[in-house]
């Protein structure tokens, strides 16, 4: 019995089933595509030219990404820029392409992030319901004398939802300061009315002392510069 069980024991080490087999197999495998792995990432990293500039630019991410500032490629590029003549690279100074971006990122763990903040949708069931009766009364009209009017804000304050940063940034309130455009015109596109601006000031600084008339267009004011029901009636 015991030289039985010797040599099946012996048996078992030396012949390993066809799972084994492919378990060791799979180990190999993956340890030898990551040493290759490796070996070409190694290869291919190259030393910073500038340093210097790499980590101010870097530490002005963090910072702007501390304080919750939304930043884009383009600002971001701007930047590099302005250090790089701080800096007194002249002829030195890299040319800021997409390319070195993309490196610039990957080097310091950068990444697009979206912001999210306050959202709203309209009442999609009640245009549904009513949408039947607005087109059983206007089988009346002519498309020439039918005129749809619809106004858009420009939040020229506004930061952008989208900016980059190590992680996620968390919301914050975002400054509403707007311009409303109203916008109107008849069903064929025979007439267009001159697009109507809603600010808030009664005369900007930027008008010199002027009407919106006087400069050419139509410019009306209040505290939220909102449309309402005496501007619309105008």
């Amino acid at each position: 019995m015991i030289k039985s069980l010797k040599f099946v024991i012996i048996k078992q080490q030396i012949h390993p089933s066809n799972n084994q087999l492919l378990q060791i197999g799979q180990c190999k495998n993956s340890s030898f595509q990551k040493s290759q792995i490796s070996n070409i990432l190694a290869k291919r990293q190259r030393a910073v030219k500038h340093p210097e500039l790499d980590n101010v630019l870097a530490n002005w991410v963090l910072q702007c990404q501390a304080r919750r500032v939304a930043l884009s490629g383009d600002l971001i590029k701007e930047k590099a820029r302005q250090f790089a003549r701080q800096l007194e690279l002249g002829e030195r100074t890299p040319e800021f392409s997409n390319g070195w971006l993309v490196k610039f990122n990957i080097r310091h763990g950068f990444k697009a992030q979206k912001s999210y903040g306050e959202s709203g949708s309209a009442d999609l069931d009640a245009i549904d319901r009513n949408m039947p009766t607005i087109k059983e009364k206007l089988q009346s009209y002519s498309l020439q004398d039918i005129y749809n009017m619809d106004e858009t804000g420009l939040f020229y304050r506004m930061a952008p939802d989208r900016t980059i940063a190590r992680r996620q940034i968390e919301g914050s309130k975002k400054d509403k300061t707007r311009l409303t455009f109203v916008f109107a015109a008849n069903a064929d596109g025979s007439y267009k009315m001159e697009p109507l601006i809603i600010g808030h000031a009664q005369r900007p600084r930027a008008f010199n002392r002027k009407s919106g008339e006087q400069l050419g267009f139509y410019y009306r004011s209040n505290a939220k510069a909102w449309m309402t029901g005496l501007i619309f009636r105008e």
